[in-house]
């Protein structure tokens, strides 16, 4: 059994409880997907989390050919359009959040796409059909360790969408949609020092152009920091040893601890615990019995570990003998 000395106001600090370990963070959750906006070629998106967040989100599904897709997503988005896609086909998205090293849900949703419309116009000429709009040069600028920012031009026209297609460290197929407005993109999500190659199609109606394409190699990952050196406990004595208590004192050449913890057996040969907070040097053991040897040892907690122990002897004072002045002719008598 492990107790805690001190039962007088004086030494009631002794005996707070030890600070518990922090619980590990709740993970974040995935509340409902919807699909919104569904056109002939796109579906949008959305989603509610309804607490903590993510770091990123990746939406798979399978194209018209069955095959595999997925578009990665930031973790501050709620909402994204998925391009290229066929009319009047099912769809069923998966959405994933990634947390940490974790992939959470998937939470999922179906949606139809339209049928192409049909668009009348009142001149009864024939139109001659547009030039398609025409992809410029891919080059990719402010590569990091992890990700990739893609830029391009478009000499000609104009796109209603874009996509960048590559494969990732393990060469798995990945899509990233771009609207049709932008001219870059940033591809996260990838792997130091490794060579990469990125296409990138125009969406013009129902026509893919392109590609258009480039390599960029990743830098390498940053060095870790080292760990920080674990304080260090010095010495420990006693002092002002009385009957009934015994004062301790250490040092710490170096660092800092979160707390400190003293143990000892009682006359009784019970084990014993003080606690003591991190910013202290010294305490006062209570409670002891006179005229006997106690070994106390003295642990330091930091962070969820506990170094040590530094150890000291000390033997607690007998009882002292009180004498009052008396008058002569009855003697004196001595007090315990």
């Amino acid at each position: 059994m492990v107790g805690c000395v001190g039962a007088t106001p004086e030494n009631s600090s002794l005996c707070a409880a030890a600070p518990a370990q922090e619980e590990p963070p709740s993970p974040p959750r995935l509340g409902e997907l919807t699909a919104s906006h569904v056109s002939p070629d796109s579906v949008q998106l959305e989603w509610s989390i309804p607490e903590g967040s993510f770091d990123s989100f990746t939406v798979q599904y399978k194209d018209a050919q069955g095959q595999p897709q997925v578009v990665p997503v930031d973790g501050g988005s709620r909402t994204v359009t998925v391009p290229g896609l066929s009319p009047s086909h099912r769809y069923k998205f998966n959405l994933y959040g990634v947390w940490g090293r974790k992939r959470l849900g998937p939470i999922s949703t179906d949606a139809v796409t339209g049928a192409h419309a049909v668009v009348l116009h009142p001149s009864p000429a024939q139109k001659e059909p547009t030039s398609p709009p025409q992809l410029g040069e891919l080059t990719a600028s402010h590569v990091g360790s992890d990700s990739v920012q893609l830029e391009w031009s478009v000499p000609e026209g104009s796109f209603d969408a874009f996509t960048v297609q590559y494969k990732d460290a393990q060469g798995q197929p990945q899509v990233v949609p771009v609207d049709g407005g932008s001219r870059t993109v940033t591809v996260p999500g990838l792997s130091p020092s490794r060579r990469y190659k990125f296409n990138l199609y125009g969406l013009w109606g129902r026509k893919r152009l392109g590609p258009i394409s480039t390599d960029a190699v990743t830098a390498a990952a940053p060095a870790q920091k080292e760990p920080p050196s674990p304080p260090r406990l010095g010495e420990l004595t006693a002092s002002h040893v009385s009957p009934n208590s015994v004062q301790l004192e250490w040092s710490i050449p170096e660092g800092s601890f979160d707390s400190f913890t003293v143990q000892y057996k009682d006359a009784q040969g019970q084990p014993q615990v003080v606690p003591v907070d991190g910013g202290s040097r010294t305490v006062t053991v209570p409670g002891l019995s006179p005229s006997r040897r106690y070994k106390f040892n003295l642990y330091g907690v930091w962070g969820r570990k506990r170094l040590g122990p530094i150890s000291t002897d000390a033997v607690t004072g007998a009882h002292a003998v009180v004498l009052h002045p008396c008058p002569l002719v009855d003697g004196c008598v001595g007090i315990w």
